[in-house]
């Protein structure tokens, strides 16, 4: 009985080193936007409570960079979460380190290059704040 698709986590073969990368890359990244999720949260805060005692201008001005870095935190996501799907070969697949890896495997590497592309031009963004 043979397996069309085995599931895999890291899988091991010729590639393994490249998805080791892979999963230290997801990892980097969503540690990246967790961050991002608690500076906004803190930076909401902090107008909120107007701890710099900031005139009304003042507290607009940080209002709509608050809002700037919420955008870009959205945008983030979502490219990290199509570079997941893609080299997960999977159309909305849940952000698992788990890929589909047909038989006896095409080379993630050309994938893993993409997608780091993204992520790297997801960081960038990212790093506005």
């Amino acid at each position: 009985m043979s397996q069309e698709h085995d599931h895999v986590s890291s899988p091991g073969g010729p590639f393994k080193e490249e998805w080791m990368t892979y999963d230290i890359t997801v990892t980097r990244v969503t540690g990246q936007l967790e961050k991002l999720s608690e500076r906004i949260d803190a930076a909401e805060h902090r107008i909120a409570s107007n701890r710099d005692n900031d005139s009304a201008e003042a507290i607009q001005n940080k209002r709509d960079k608050l809002q700037e870095a919420r955008r870009t935190q959205a945008v983030s996501k979502r490219l990290f979460k199509q570079a997941l799907d893609q080299v997960n070969g999977l159309e909305g697949s849940k952000t698992s380190l788990t890929v589909l890896v047909p038989n006896s495997s095409i080379p993630p590497k050309k994938a893993l290059e993409k997608m780091k592309e993204k992520l790297l031009k997801a960081i960038a963004e990212v790093g506005v704040l």
